[in-house]
């Protein structure tokens, strides 16, 4: 059995690296005492680790349960915890585990090192294997005979974890479920129904799959037959074919002869034709052409053609002429546009430079008269308004105003800071005023602070004096309690002594003692009847089966007889020839139905057809229709559904337009420019010939003509992107033509599918119609088959059960001959059974006395408590009440010395009113002071800063008009003004000298292009000839030709003949080819056939049909089977969980039951006691756990509503209960801290408790209890049982190192 017997710890938390500690666990305690932060906890985190590996809570992937490498002051830490125990088993072993913690530059890494397991072979040798952590976490619990939940939850739980039996629903849920290990069984149940599920699809499919493979088969079959006809037919075939492959090849040869003869003389006249249709062409061209001849020449054609040569170099030479002079002419264009431009050019320049001669006389003007004012104003100067201001004079006034505002500027800064300086002054005597009075004001109110806490602390005082004088006043009556409470416990202790219950549950127990006895006589009587039960069992079981054989057999005849007889249509013969009987009519049936089926095969394969025709001609009639969208969409994306002509028309007509605006444009922009030049020369509008009487209207008119021509290039420009947009679309749509054509063509095309898709519809929906019918009577025929086929079935299996029947008497009757031989017993073995039912209900019957005399003696112990600990809390009231006294005199006291200060405090106050009000008058006389001083300083300010503003004003802008005069000298206004006139004569002449040459050139280019068209005239006049001289000479040489081949051409009803004898042979031959294709054709359907049909019977579902059809069928009744057996399994699983849990349940909470009334000794609580309910709302059943406490008979749920003594009590005995319920093996347990936020009286009765249990436990070999705290009175309580010697001390060393000392017992008392 399972037990832990000593533990090494090294670097583990607070315990050193370099030293270890050994502590041994003794049976059935084990005591660890020592102070807060001693490291007593360390030693259950050692347990749990070293059995399961989970670390405790919060320690940051173990960096803070390894001694901390700051603290040794090393670079890395080793830790090892080695954990001597007993497995299950009963052998020794020892588990080590390594860690290690370094510190790096930024952090500290823990590393989990190899962990090794000890053991003993039989001879006593150790045997060590290294293993991985995972491995061991798995391997120890199974060693220890407990599983990882048990060990984490209720055998080692740590101190912060202890609580969890009252944490929320969902998180208490996965402890419990956990521990019930529900989640393993659960899966296991859903695998199996899982199972179950895919099992049942299999068997539908494989239901399915045999109703294939049956069609296969008779499909296989049948196609057969077909095969063997389709050759015979074959040969057949190929005979034909080869005697008229010879009679055609006769036909033709004479056929291609005569051919060949008729295309040769077929050729002769087509040329004849040709030559003739030439003749009379030219002919009718030399006709036309004597008809144009100006003058026909006689002379020789060699001649003629010299003449021609002549006349073309001199005409050469007059059109090179003429090219010249169009080409200087050209240049004298240009000329004329450059002379154009630069005259524009200095018009403009001329404008623009008056207007600056302008502005620079305006300019100088007002510059004068704002320095006379200036001057004027000052008193700086005086300016004779008559004579105008010269640049000279100009430049020495600025500097006498410029010289008079630096002189203000320094008179205004003087005066500034002669007005700091007072200011600060008065500036500082304020401040000094001011802070004397917040330092009175600070004062007052300290006092008046110091006055209000006075006398709160008054109030205070004088509150708990009445307060301790009215409890006083209860002295009398917390004594007349007191005395009532010893009455009443005196006398619950005589009535628990009186009813002698210790007494009654000894005789109990004797009772049962006895009871027990003859049960275990009763038990070994039993077991000699069970070996001749066997027998006896084996005669009622051979009966039952036979009633249950015969039941089963009439039952089984009388629901299949009505059948039967309809199917045999005769009167039910004996059951052993009733088979055949069946067989017979089956076989009829059978047959019917396959003739069914043929037809509806035949008419099957035809509807295929004429469906695979219907699904091409809607693929192709779908193919139309997306051909034709995807026209329409490339259409729509241009026309936008209109007419594509229309479009093409109306975009030529934009373009059209467009490129005449763009024309118009040009010619706008010329006569824009001429305009203005015109204008701006006469001075004239060149409309309308009005001249401009101000020069402003001219400039008006100038800049919006110029304004226009500015517009022109930017809407040319836009004209010119639409036209090339338009152009685009153009040839874009010219592209589209022949997808319009497609369109309509699609259309046409379309309807005509339609309508034959329409007409394989009606045909296809006739075809259908007639399959259902037959579809229809097959299923019936099929019907009644398979109805008759289940009672050949029936038919044999009624004969089998007859013959069971007359076995199954045979063999009980050897059954009771046998029992009649070996039975000499007069008593049964239900008759014993009987009796010690009996005995055992008798027994259990003691139990619950014995139970019912146990509750109430604990009642009584209880209620005697409860009276116990109210006497000892009236005690406490009333030794309280006592030391009253005293505490009344100081207080009055107190109170008598906090009069004393107020008083003096006010006093002070009274004084420092008065000191306040007179500092507050003298600072409110300073402030005004210094508010007039700043006044006044403050106008004489304004004064002088306003006078130097209005003249630096008065100088900023003299020196801006004085920026934008512009400068005289070479090159200034009037000299470039000048320049421009010169530039302008210039232009002016040489545009008169280009005008009268171009002139000229113009008539030269004239007269050329006349002569030259009269030498185009002539030159025609040459060619016409020459081509008429060409005309003759072909046509004699066309008249030679056609004689030449009329006589080679001889008769003219050659050709008529020959194609009469071509006819008749290719009407033979055609006649022959007929038959021959026919034949053909039939072979090759054949032919095609016979592929088909071997390909299907190659086919994986044709090929073995038969052995897949008997395999399938075996595999179905197997699977069959397999899902019922795993039906019945999962049932018996889901009841054996639901059982096994419910008992669980009972058995922790009668334990808890037990151990809360032994423990608690509050009378508000009766008992607790875990709650289970089932999940409804979950696909899986599971189970919701909660805590509740009871009083009487109302349950209320203990999360929430209890103190914090109650929660730490209710998870200890929780704990207690689970260890004593699932720790059969391993009746460990460990308590860490268990008297937290428990009362003196809670900690005794729970160390009472535990003291019976050590006391019921104590001869278990397997059960230790481990009890860590800080409560050396519960560990003297604990140590009053004398159940353990020794106890472990943990403290700490100088170092700060965690040390376990061995001490005794005795030491605590």
């Amino acid at each position: 059995m399972t037990s832990v017997d000593r533990m090494l710890i090294r670097g583990i938390r607070s315990f050193s690296p370099d030293r270890p500690n050994i502590i041994e666990f003794y049976k059935p305690l084990t005591l660890l005492v020592g102070q807060n932060g001693c490291g007593k906890t360390t030693v259950i985190e050692c347990l749990k680790y070293a059995c399961t590996g989970e670390l405790p809570p919060n320690c940051k992937n173990g960096q803070a349960f390894i001694h901390d490498t700051r603290v040794a002051n090393l670079a890395s830490v080793k830790a090892q915890i080695k954990l001597k125990f007993t497995g299950v088993s009963g052998k020794p072993y020892i588990v080590t585990r390594f860690m290690s913690l370094t510190q790096k530059a930024q952090k500290q890494e823990c590393k989990t090192l190899e962990s090794a397991l000890q053991t003993y072979t039989k001879e006593g040798k150790k045997v060590s294997q290294s293993c991985k952590c995972s491995d061991l976490d798995k391997l120890i619990p199974n060693l220890m005979g407990v599983s990882t939940p048990i060990l984490e939850n209720v055998i080692f739980c740590h101190q912060e974890d202890s609580n969890w039996p009252l944490l929320e629903g969902t998180k208490l849920k996965q402890k419990f479920d956990e521990i019930f290990a529900a989640s393993r069984y659960t899966k296991a149940l859903e695998a199996v129904k899982k199972l179950k599920k895919d099992q049942m699809a299999a068997i539908r499919d494989m239901k399915v799959k045999i109703a294939t493979l049956s069609s296969n088969k008779e499909q296989a079959t049948k196609l057969k037959v077909d095969l063997k006809e389709y050759t015979e037919q074959v040969s057949k075939s190929a005979e034909q074919l080869k005697e008229l492959g010879v009679q055609l090849d006769t036909l033709e040869s004479h056929l291609q002869a005569l051919k060949a003869k008729r295309n040769a003389v077929s050729r002769g006249a087509a040329e004849l034709v040709k030559f003739k249709a030439n003749r009379d062409q030219l002919t009718l061209m030399k006709k036309q052409l004597h008809q144009e001849l100006r003058q026909e020449y006689t002379v020789s054609d060699e001649e003629l053609l010299r003449m021609s040569e002549q006349f073309d170099n001199e005409l050469r030479q007059m059109q090179e002429g003429a090219e010249k002079l169009t080409g200087r002419q050209r240049e004298i264009n240009d000329s004329k546009q450059r002379c154009q431009r630069k005259l524009q050019q200095c018009n403009i320049d001329q404008g623009k430079f008056q207007e600056i001669l302008k502005t620079q006389a305006k300019l100088r003007a007002d510059r004068a008269q704002q320095l006379a004012d200036v001057l004027a104003k000052y008193n700086l100067a005086q300016v004779d308004p008559s004579q105008e201001m010269t640049d000279r004079q100009a430049v020495e006034y600025m500097r006498q105003v410029e010289a008079q505002l630096v002189q203000l500027q320094a008179s205004l800064k003087a005066q500034k800071e002669r007005a700091a300086t007072q200011l600060a002054a008065l500036d500082v005597e304020l401040e000094d005023k001011r802070r004397l009075h917040h330092q009175l004001q600070d004062k007052i109110a300290q006092d008046r602070k110091l006055i209000e806490e006075k006398n709160r602390k008054k109030g205070m005082a004088d509150q708990e004096i009445r307060l301790k004088e009215t409890e006083q006043s209860r002295i009398g009556e917390l004594e007349s309690a007191i005395e009532n409470e010893i009455e009443t416990t005196n006398a619950l202790k005589s009535e628990l002594s009186s009813l002698k219950l210790e007494a009654k549950i000894a005789d109990l127990v004797s009772q049962k003692v006895s009871t027990d006895a003859t049960l275990v006589e009763l038990s070994s009587a039993m077991k000699e009847l069970n070996l001749q039960a066997s027998l006896r069992t084996r005669v009622n079981m051979k009966q039952t089966d036979h009633r249950k054989k015969e039941h089963e057999l009439a039952q089984r005849l009388s629901s299949r007889r009505g059948e039967m007889e309809s199917l045999v249509s005769v009167p039910l013969p004996s059951l052993s020839a009733l088979p055949s009987y069946v067989q017979r009519a089956w076989q009829s049936r059978h047959d019917t139905a396959a003739r069914t089926r043929q037809a509806l095969d035949e008419a099957s394969r035809g509807g295929a057809t004429g469906r695979g025709l219907l699904a091409s001609a809607r693929e192709t009639l779908a193919r139309l229709r997306d051909d034709l969208a995807a026209a329409c969409s490339r259409l729509r994306d241009e026309i936008a559904g209109d007419d594509l002509m229309d479009v093409v028309r109306c975009t030529e007509e934009a373009i059209a337009a467009i490129r005449k605006e763009l024309a118009t444009k040009s010619s706008s922009e010329t006569l824009y420019r001429d305009f203005i030049d015109l204008s701006q020369r006469s001075h004239q509008c060149p409309l309308c010939e009005r001249p401009f009487a101000e020069t402003e209207k001219l400039e008006e008119f100038v800049a919006k003509l110029e304004h226009v021509l500015v517009s022109i290039p930017g809407s040319r420009k836009a004209k010119e992107a639409g036209l090339v947009e338009l152009e685009a679309k153009l040839a874009r749509l010219n592209k589209l033509k022949l997808v319009w054509a497609e369109q309509n063509r699609l259309r046409k095309e379309i309807v005509q599918q339609e309508a034959k898709v329409t007409s394989l519809e009606e045909s296809q929906t006739v075809l259908e119609d007639s399959m259902e019918k037959l579809r229809v009577a097959s299923k019936e025929a099929a019907e009644a088959e398979n109805a008759a086929l289940s009672l050949v079935g029936d038919a044999k299996e009624l004969s089998r059960m007859h013959a069971d029947v007359a076995a199954a008497a045979e063999d009980l009757k050897s059954e009771v001959e046998q029992l009649a031989r070996v039975s000499s017993d007069p008593r049964t073995l239900e008759e014993v059974s009987a009796q010690y039912e009996e005995l055992q209900a008798q027994s259990a019957s003691t139990n619950k006395k014995i139970d019912e005399l146990r509750s109430l003696s604990a009642s009584k112990l209880q209620e005697i408590q409860t009276h116990e600990r109210k006497l000892s809390l009236l005690k406490d009231e009333a030794s309280r009440m006592y030391s009253f006294k005293d505490s009344i005199k100081r207080l009055r006291a107190d109170v008598e010395d906090l009069d004393a200060e107020v008083s003096k405090l006010s006093s002070e106050l009274f004084e420092l009113d008065d000191n306040v009000a007179e500092a507050q008058k003298d600072v409110q006389q300073h402030t005004a002071s210094r508010t007039a001083v700043a006044a006044q300083l403050a106008s004489q300010d304004d004064v002088a800063q306003h006078q130097r503003d209005a003249l630096q004003q008065a100088v900023y802008k003299l020196q801006s008009i004085d920026r934008q005069i512009p400068k005289d000298g070479a090159g200034g206004p009037q000299a470039q003004l000048s320049e421009v006139a010169r530039a302008r004569a210039v232009a002016e002449k040489e545009l008169l000298q280009l005008e009268l040459e171009s002139n000229a050139v113009a008539a030269k280019i004239s007269n050329a292009q006349d002569g030259i068209a009269q030498q185009s005239l002539q030159k025609r006049n040459y060619s016409d000839n020459l081509r008429y001289r060409q005309l003759l000479a072909e046509l004699r040489s066309l008249e030679a030709k056609i004689a030449t081949k009329e006589e080679e051409m001889g008769g003219a009803n050659l050709l008529e003949d020959l194609d009469t004898q071509i006819l008749k042979l290719e009407r033979e031959c055609a006649a022959c080819k007929t038959k021959r294709d026919t034949s053909a054709g039939s072979k090759t359907t054949l032919e095609e056939n016979i592929k088909r049909i071997n390909l299907e019977l190659k086919r994986a579902t044709l090929a073995k049909a038969e052995d897949e059809h008997k395999v399938a069928f075996i595999r179905l009744k197997t699977t069959e089977l397999a899902h019922e057996d795993l039906e019945r399994y999962y049932k018996a699983l889901d009841n054996a969980l639901m059982r096994y849990h419910s008992l669980k349940m009972e058995d922790i909470n009668k334990i808890i039951r037990e151990l809360w009334q032994a423990t608690y000794r509050g009378n508000d609580i009766d008992t607790i006691e875990i709650r289970t309910e089932m999940n409804e709302g979950s696909k899986v059943k599971s189970y919701n756990y909660r805590v509740v406490m009871l009083k009487g008979e109302t349950a209320l749920d203990m999360r929430g509503r209890c103190s914090a003594g109650q929660k730490v009590l209710a998870s200890l005995v929780i704990r207690m209960a689970l260890a004593e319920t699932f720790c059969v093996s391993c009746g460990i347990i460990a308590l860490d801290e268990p008297t937290t936020n428990l009362d003196r009286y809670n900690v005794e009765s729970f160390a009472n408790a535990l003291i019976s249990i050590l006391e019921r436990r104590k001869d278990q070999s397997n059960f230790q209890l481990i009890i860590i705290t800080h409560d050396e009175e519960f560990v003297q309580m604990l140590g009053r049982c004398q159940l353990t010697d020794h106890f472990w001390r943990v403290s700490k060393d100088l170092n700060g190192f965690s040390l376990l000392e061995k001490n005794d017992i005795s030491a605590l008392t």
